[in-house]
């Protein structure tokens, strides 16, 4: 399965974005704002998810400067329904103990 918009959208997103928001894209990409972020940061990723690439989520979570951690499920892009409980007290916990 091919991901991601089909090509003749990204002109109209572009323009969508800046028009909304006053910046490029690449402004707001997750490499381009992940050193930036400062706060205990919970990434909740998933090993077989379609939707979101793994590996580089994975290198944005390397360049967070602040307390982070990183939870990799053995699920599809829903955690949350595929493992409602351990999500649940992960989250929990992450927020009790981290913050």
């Amino acid at each position: 399965r091919k991901r991601g918009l089909p090509s003749v959208i990204y002109p109209f997103v572009k323009t969508s974005l800046y028009l909304k928001l006053g910046r490029e894209y690449t402004e707001l990409t997750p490499s381009a704002v992940a050193e930036k972020i400062k706060s205990p940061t919970l990434l909740i990723l998933a090993t077989n998810d379609q939707e979101i690439e793994t590996g580089k989520s994975k290198k944005s979570f390397d360049m967070f400067s602040g307390y982070k951690e990183l939870w990799v499920a053995d699920t599809s892009h829903d955690v949350y329904g595929e493992l409602p409980n351990e999500f649940e007290d992960r989250v929990l916990r992450f927020l009790d103990e981290d913050l």
